[in-house]
């Protein structure tokens, strides 16, 4: 059987992304939040009343091999999803072990002309078609979910994405793709169009030229890594069921942000758990941490094995983003009802909270200009006569990135509710880009 070689795509996107984002050493990331009034953001929890979740929005884009990072690195972060252009039976075990989907990128294997030996799909219908016809027999027995092409609308990956004419041809090529999948393995699924970010009008065309050329979406995928408006999560995820639900022929059956989180919010405890709140409230089935470029790191966070960065490159030891992950894991499986007070407020909207059945994290995002800190009062309802808590603090890191050892302990004490169960808590004066953890103890524990 012939094989294919690979092309190191993400490694080519993030050196478009560096040239555009880090002009010599700098990381060009906002600098000091403005001054501005403090707010109080008023949050309430319920402990008595389960939310559960169904997956976790905990995901990767490369990231990692069937080897590294150590399973003690990766397997506490639960990931739901992972996002990959290289087959490799035993990464996909690794991943399938953590109950975990993979979606596989048509395109990277293929290349992106004129970069690597092949011509455009279009202009080698034939060998477009037998590659995919290749691949996806290969993995047969497998569950890969077949993405076809990445970031069609950037130069980098198609080329003139903005001409109709090569629009088009894109679409031929999906659906191309899709009958090719379909004829040796009548279960694959394949989906699209992975563009760079919410575009309606483009994903609506898609939508309408596979149902009319008789191909099947059966996810539908698009970039949300560089996009700040994170709290506009939820309403791009509705726009996009609605309108897969005006195409039921395409049986449509996930939608998925498979490269997320900016390139600064990456790095951010505080951002980071903004994106999850977020994610869980839009009912996306699945996102995925992008990879960026990152100074003095060769090669970059796509192909270095450290979860795009989660981990520092020499040391391979946690980032403070690597703690917000695992407060994340910690809690979406005991998921309790939540609520942020007046939340459509730009105050209230900076502020992420995930509830479960022990745990409260806060993390306090940029968002429009966001000042330098807030403050949260918690109410907490369904708590224990004797309950005790412990609050913990995820800070931003140094500007050089070290490793960050472990959450800091900020203060604990007993929680003394009312008759009622419900007892009242303030954490003031929260940093930009901080998170905070807050763990329910018996008050018997302590010291």
């Amino acid at each position: 059987m012939k094989e294919f070689p690979l092309t190191l795509a993400c490694l080519i996107a993030s050196a478009v992304v560096s040239a555009e984002t880090l002009p010599g050493a700098q990381w060009r990331c906002p600098e000091a939040p403005p001054a501005g009034p403090v707010s109080t953001v008023e949050v309430s929890v319920d402990f008595r009343a389960p939310s559960p979740v169904s997956h976790s929005m905990v995901g990767f884009v490369h990231g990692a091999d069937a080897d590294t990072p150590g399973k003690d690195l990766l397997e506490p972060l639960a990931p739901s999803l992972w996002r990959s252009g290289k087959w490799d039976d035993r990464m996909h075990d690794r991943v399938r072990s953590m109950s975990a989907r993979e979606i596989m990128v048509m395109s990277d294997g293929w290349g992106y002309p004129p970069r690597g030996r092949h011509k455009w799909p279009y202009e080698d219908p034939g060998g477009w078609s037998k590659f995919v016809e290749t691949i996806v027999r290969r993995p047969k027995q497998k569950d890969y979910l077949w993405e076809v092409w990445n970031e069609p609308d950037h130069r980098a990956f198609w080329g003139a994405p903005d001409s109709p004419e090569m629009r088009k041809k894109l679409f031929e090529t999906y659906v191309s793709a899709f009958k090719s999948a379909r004829r040796v393995n009548p279960a694959a699924q394949v989906g699209g169009p992975a563009i760079t970010h919410f575009q309606p009008k483009y994903l609506e065309e898609f939508l309408q030229y596979a149902e009319d050329h008789g191909a099947e979406v059966n996810f539908l995928t698009w970039h949300d890594a560089g996009v700040e408006d994170v709290p506009g999560m939820p309403s791009r995820v509705r726009a996009a069921r609605a309108m897969v639900e005006k195409h039921p022929a395409l049986r449509t059956r996930a939608i998925f942000a498979d490269e997320a989180i900016s390139k600064c919010a990456a790095y951010w405890p505080g951002d980071t758990v903004g994106f999850f709140y977020y994610a869980e409230k839009s009912g996306v089935d699945g996102t995925a941490r992008t990879c960026w470029g990152e100074p003095g790191v060769n090669p970059d966070n796509c192909y270095n094995n450290t979860l795009e960065g989660l981990l520092e490159p020499k040391t391979f030891k946690k980032r403070s983003v690597w703690w917000a992950y695992k407060a994340y894991a910690d809690g979406w499986r005991s998921r309790v009802a939540s609520e942020v007070q007046d939340e459509q407020s730009e105050a209230a909207r900076r502020v992420g909270v995930l509830a479960s059945a022990s745990q409260v994290v806060i993390g306090y995002m940029e968002y429009r200009s966001s000042p330098a800190t807030t403050n949260v009062a918690l109410t907490l309802k369904g708590v224990a006569a004797d309950a005790g808590y412990r609050l913990e603090r995820i800070p931003l890191e140094d500007p050089e990135r070290k490793p960050f050892g472990a959450m800091e302990a900020v203060r604990q004490g007993k929680l003394d509710p009312g008759p009622d169960g419900t007892a009242k808590l303030s954490i003031d004066g929260i940093k930009l880009h901080d998170a905070y953890v807050l763990t329910l103890v018996p008050g018997s524990s302590l010291k």
